[in-house]
């Protein structure tokens, strides 16, 4: 592995001892890691109650006594991975004929570990969630790391990501905002830089010495850090983000420029590259919006260089005018779905839990809003036909009409052995007994089977109770055929 240089290095250094009030307990997990290894070389797999006891062994104590939390396991179990692929990993890939060779090694080993099934609150809090080793593999093969490269994990959980980064011989730069895993970090690759920024503010952060070439990540949520003062809530109908994120964090003389607009007084601040030339193209950062253009091109603007005094009254004048939320519209089908599931849509077949202002927690599907009159359609909603049972069931006796149903059923007329009845068309096998249940007859007919509405005085009651299963989409004219 490459090191970054000797002042960075230095640094690294400086950083690699845990906090002291971590220490003790960053320990007690990366023992119980160290333990799992040799499970993990014979390829045995390791069950929770095996986990339960060997925390027990090394914490002193069981987590319901309150000496570790299953969070601490979880964190050990991924250590030991991460342990692991640092012995083993090089021996592996060259070893290996193909990636996919590899990736399969990657996924035998993860499936020795039992599944997380527990979070703890600052796991929820934080929206915490581990990388899979072998969507860890993928990644950092994407990503076609090299020797030469510098690699930056602005959110580097427990190492799993970064620790392919080291055996392909890169520099590596880690950043963690958790405290206990940027600790557990620091223990797992003592000669890499392990920083504690928020990871959406990092490049303010940042030493201008640190230029990475490549940047891991594993982004699956959005949550902003306590310190920036930025929100995330659920609202059913409606999601709402905070659209004027707090700049709470100056960025280092050098690096950044306060300017104005003399026309409509808004405020922007014009970054430079960490080495401190201009670049050719300027961004300028806003409340709620970000610029970017030509360094000739600014020249032609409005924007002057403006005093710290100004610059900051005016950048808090835009702030307030600027709506603490933006409100947008979604559509999700609650309820009982199964029943209806063959209804909806084919397109987003994703299931959401939200939980409303109130603590309501819904499960429910979303629907884009350009099929939601199709929705409608599906359910008989949308202009359902009024008709009687008396004119309906009239009407298939006498052939004067169709009745096209949900879920791709139709009623029509049919002549059968010289007699005629009111066939139902369009079903499929699954279908079939629950029709039957609705006291629907059943032949055979030529090798086919062919389901009726009996035509005798029980029909009418028949066909309600598959109208309230199938609800009526359109009545079509068959008088003229």
């Amino acid at each position: 592995m490459n090191v970054l240089s000797t002042a960075s290095a230095a640094g690294a250094t400086a950083l690699s001892a845990p906090a002291p009030e971590h220490a003790d307990h960053i320990e007690a997990v990366l023992r119980p890691a160290g333990r799992l290894v040799p499970s993990r070389e014979s390829g045995c797999p390791i069950g929770t109650n095996a986990l339960r006891t060997i925390m027990v062994e090394y914490f002193g104590g069981t987590n319901a006594e309150g000496f570790w939390i299953w969070k601490d396991a979880y964190e050990a179990l991924e250590a030991a991975q991460v342990l692991f692929l640092k012995k083993f990993g090089p021996a592996i890939i060259s070893r290996s004929q193909s990636p996919q060779a590899v990736l399969a090694m990657m996924r035998k080993i993860a499936q020795l570990i039992p599944t997380h099934t527990r979070r703890s609150d600052e796991s929820r809090a934080m929206q915490q969630l581990s990388t899979p080793l072998p969507l860890a593999f993928i990644t950092a093969r994407a990503a076609a790391i090299v020797s030469a490269d510098l690699v930056l994990e602005p959110s580097a959980e427990t190492g799993l990501l970064a620790v392919h980064a080291e055996i392909a011989q890169a520099s590596l730069a880690l950043n963690e905002f958790s405290g206990m895993r940027a600790d557990l970090l620091r223990l797992l690759f003592p000669r890499v830089p392990t920083f504690r920024h928020a990871a959406a503010n990092i490049d303010d952060h940042l030493d201008a010495i640190i230029k990475p070439s490549v940047i891991l990540m594993n982004p699956p949520f959005t949550v902003p850090c306590s310190c920036s003062g930025v929100k995330h809530c659920h609202h059913l109908g409606f999601s709402g983000e905070r659209t004027v994120p707090v700049m709470s964090a100056r960025r280092p003389p050098g690096r950044s420029r306060a300017k104005a607009e003399e026309r409509c007084r808004h405020a922007a601040s014009e970054t430079w590259p960490p080495d401190g030339t201009v670049e050719h193209r300027l961004r300028l950062v806003r409340p709620a919006d970000e610029l970017r253009f030509g360094l000739d091109a600014s020249a032609e603007t409005h924007w002057q260089p403006t005093t710290r005094e100004i610059f900051a009254q005016m950048w808090e004048a835009e702030v307030a005018a600027v709506p603490e939320f933006t409100t947008s519209t979604f559509h999700v089908v609650t309820g009982l779905l199964l029943p209806i599931w063959r209804r909806l849509p084919d397109d987003d077949c994703r299931v959401y839990r939200i939980q409303t202002d109130s603590g309501e927690r819904i499960i429910g599907r979303h629907i884009a809003p350009a099929l939601v009159a199709t929705l409608f359609r599906n359910l008989g909603l949308d202009h359902a036909p009024s008709v009687s049972m008396d004119e309906a069931w009239t009407g298939l006796i006498e052939g004067l009409i169709g009745m096209q149903l949900a879920d791709g059923l139709s009623l029509r007329r049919s002549r059968v052995m010289n007699d005629y009845r009111v066939e139902l068309i369009g079903f499929t096998n699954a279908m079939v007994p629950r029709l039957k249940a609705l006291e629907l007859i059943s032949e055979i007919i030529s090798w086919e089977l062919r389901l009726f509405v009996p035509t005798s005085i029980e029909g009418p009651a028949i066909l309600a109770r598959l109208l309230k299963r199938h609800a009526l989409i359109a009545v079509t004219d068959r008088a003229a055929t």
